[in-house]
């Protein structure tokens, strides 16, 4: 390895690697550090483990990191039950959040379909009402022998006196507004509402269609890396077991510590997926409740609009329409989202869920004696090609 990628003084001093004496194999409860492992974190070049500060062991974590579900083999068809499933085996906070948008997706196609029928019954109706025109009316261009007798009878009375025609008049005029009215209701739930909702049904759609496509929410990574992270730790575990059992064969073999770093640089790779997926996981989930109190603020402005249409037509306001205006009124930002998200949150990321540390590592044997380095030290050599200073660490284990 190069010398620029170590931060070493040109120095050859020998220091000896943390004694330990435990026995057997560990619990995946119990954790460890890589700096015990491993002589140095040089060994892999590791750059820093963003978005995470250095891991404090004194500072407690009452949420742990989150754990994804990303088995291939055993990922749900369809919607997610969330009293079905265990949050145990995993979250998949993504495909919930999918839901959700689908959820929402449904219930904005069912608006728009309800207000487009209510615009062709308001055309209907005002269709319906238009063929009363001039029943009660008295027509002057009309001439023939019951019209005369009409005027002939009911005629036009002087200014202040009213009589029937003045109530056939009247009722007529009733009726021509309320034809008017129901065609412009009709027109502006054309108009106004369904382009509304028409957009709110395009924004979830491509809403859930970004997210479907935007590879830093797949698993299918994540699912890589702990497969060969299982393999590696499957085989450390037959390493050890087999220097267990033949203890003076162990020179036939791969030392177990070179397997162990093997091992430490995959979960290493797992952890820092897990957290890339963490936090692209969590910025979704703000931009999801943003955006759905933003669909809650475009829905209550439209039955504003339409209260106030109909306040201003001479529909006017009925009990009904008052009532649903009124428990609009009642809602709270927020509210179906913060409802949600209580029910959801064993499936969701909580905003202080911990990140993963390559510092805590947590995985089978990680104590195990023959993984513990008995002496460890840098050592420089010059190259006689290039002449350039090469730095190495040498390690004494047990297994060797």
């Amino acid at each position: 390895m190069n010398r620029k990628h170590w931060p070493f003084s040109r120095n050859n001093v020998v220091t000896p690697a943390t004694d330990h004496s435990l026995n057997g194999s560990s619990s995946l409860s119990v954790t460890s550090s890589v700096k015990h492992l491993i002589p140095s974190l040089s060994t892999f070049n590791l750059p820093p483990c963003h978005p995470i500060t250095p891991f404090d062991a004194t500072r407690p974590t009452d949420i742990p990191p989150p754990t994804f579900a990303c088995d291939p083999h055993n990922t749900p068809k369809g919607h997610v039950l969330l009293s079905s499933i265990s949050a145990g085996d995993g979250i998949r906070p993504v495909q919930l959040l999918l839901e959700r948008l689908d959820a929402w997706h449904i219930l904005a196609k069912r608006l728009y379909d309800h207000f487009q029928k209510l615009a062709h019954v308001e055309t209907q109706v005002a269709r319906v009402y238009q063929k009363l025109d001039g029943v009660l009316g008295f027509k002057e261009e009309e001439q023939n022998e019951k019209q005369l007798l009409l005027h002939t009878h009911f005629s036009i009375q002087e200014q202040g006196n009213k009589g029937i025609r003045q109530v056939c008049d009247a009722w007529q005029a009733y009726h021509a507004d309320n034809t008017k009215a129901h065609a412009e209701f009709g027109n502006f739930l054309r108009t106004h509402a369904l382009p509304v909702l028409s957009n709110v049904k395009r924004e979830l759609k491509w809403m859930t269609r970004t997210i479907r496509s935007d590879d830093r929410l797949t698993l299918s990574t994540l699912a890589k890396l702990r497969e060969e992270a299982t393999k590696r730790l499957e085989r450390l575990e037959s390493q050890l077991l087999f220097f267990d059992q033949h203890p003076h064969h162990g020179h036939t073999k791969q030392d177990p510590w070179i397997i162990n770093a093997a091992v430490v640089k995959q979960i290493i790779k797992v952890y820092r997926q897990e957290n890339k997926v963490h936090e692209t996981v969590l910025r979704l989930q703000r931009e999801a409740m943003v955006s759905e109190g933003q669909l809650m603020e475009d829905l209550q402005e439209l039955f504003r609009q339409i209260y106030t249409m109909r306040e201003r037509s001479a529909l006017g306001l009925d009990k009904g329409l008052q009532r649903m205006m009124h428990v609009f009124d009642q809602v709270k930002p927020g509210a179906d989202w913060n409802n949600f998200a209580e029910r959801s949150k064993d499936h969701l990321i909580s905003d202080n869920a911990a990140f993963r540390h390559p510092d805590q590592l947590q995985y089978p044997n990680h104590s195990h004696p023959l993984l513990q380095p008995l002496f460890a030290a840098r050592m420089e050599r010059k190259s006689s090609i290039l002449h350039n200073w090469n730095e190495y660490i040498y390690v004494l284990t047990p297994g060797w």
